[in-house]
């Protein structure tokens, strides 16, 4: 006797490769949409950012941003001074690339990848100005400078807002930069970078959309010595809250950032820019990365639901994985 299929057992030869074929492309644009959103995701979120301060906004930023650029032959910045107290001499090699890149990929990887507060130290050595970590990363100005690579992405992204923190204290080639030092450093920057800055607001005030009706895209954060009319676009790095948390142990860091959201949440300053600094003091800078990062994604996930996020600050940005989380902060609003 001849057995008779059942229509459902002939389709599913039909059906469920299609519904796998199906599951795969539907992965695969997600993932694709999902990294145009981060290139662009101040424009693609604009009408719910307009009316929000810049302390009211969860951002991804990138500690040391500019590490990535550090190679086994860069020379040290001579000004810096390291923990012991003593000026550094030698070339990185591979240990000190190890503990001294902090971001695996390019500024405009990590831009491209949502990031939007970039935390450099600045030097002046060789007759030239340079962001660094430790030893010489990049130039700020010129062909191939810092500059030149945030104004090309701004360029592509009009809408597109970043903070950048000049963080205290600037370097000269010999120890921190004197007082007039810093004035030629600010006169530079803003001669060189006037149409693309924001100028100076509050962090708890001034709202996207004014921004946005001006021409500026770059927020510069300093700490310059006393005062200057050469400052009106420096927003004020102690108008910032951002605790240094000097830890080896990723564990012990969810912790004490917890407690600092409590703190932040109890005692809020309106006005502040709130800066969570996600990362260990370790040695192997990107290795770690891959820990900690992990466990500031569960900390989204589960403690930290009721705690409002403005920026977390991290190594290896650009791969952390919490730019979902953020966006999703971000569209709860």
């Amino acid at each position: 006797m001849k057995t008779q299929k059942w229509p459902f057992l002939q389709l599913r030869n039909i059906i469920l490769p299609a519904c796998i074929a199906g599951l795969f492309w539907a992965a695969n644009t997600a993932a694709q949409d999902h990294s145009e959103v981060t290139a662009y995701w101040m424009t693609e979120y604009k009408s719910t950012l307009w009316n929000l301060p810049i302390n009211k906004v969860p951002i991804l930023g990138a500690h040391d941003a500019t590490s990535c650029y550090l190679k086994e032959d860069s020379p040290p910045s001579t000004g810096y001074i390291e923990h012991d107290g003593n000026h550094l001499t030698h070339l990185p090699g591979d240990e000190g690339i190890s503990r001294g890149k902090c971001q695996s990929v390019s500024i405009t990887n990590q831009l491209n990848a949502g990031v939007r507060y970039l935390v450099l130290p600045i030097a002046y050595q060789n007759g030239q100005y340079w962001s660094i970590h430790m030893w010489l990363a990049i130039p700020l100005f010129g062909d191939g400078g810092l500059f030149q690579e945030l104004t090309s992405f701004l360029n592509d992204h009009p809408d597109e807002i970043i903070l950048l923190n000049l963080r205290a204290p600037l370097y000269s080639d010999k120890g921190p930069m004197t007082a007039k030092q810093e004035v030629e450093f600010y006169k530079k920057l803003y001669d060189e970078l006037k149409a693309l800055l924001v100028p100076k607001g509050n962090f708890g005030k001034t709202t996207f959309g004014q921004i946005w009706n001006g021409d500026g895209r770059l927020l510069i954060i300093g700490n310059p010595e006393g005062d200057n009319p050469s400052y009106p676009f420096i927003w004020n790095e102690n108008e910032k809250e951002d605790v240094w948390m000097d830890t080896t142990d990723p564990t012990a860091l969810m912790t004490d950032l917890t407690n600092e959201l409590n703190t932040w949440t109890n005692n809020p300053n309106p006005d502040y820019l709130f800066v969570l600094q996600g990362m260990t003091t370790t040695r192997e800078k990107l290795q770690n990365a891959q820990i900690t990062n992990s466990l500031l994604r569960q900390q989204f996930e589960t403690n930290w639901k009721k705690y409002p996020i403005n920026i977390i600050q991290v190594d290896d940005a650009a791969k952390s994985g919490l730019m979902p989380f953020l966006l999703n902060r971000l569209t709860d609003k």
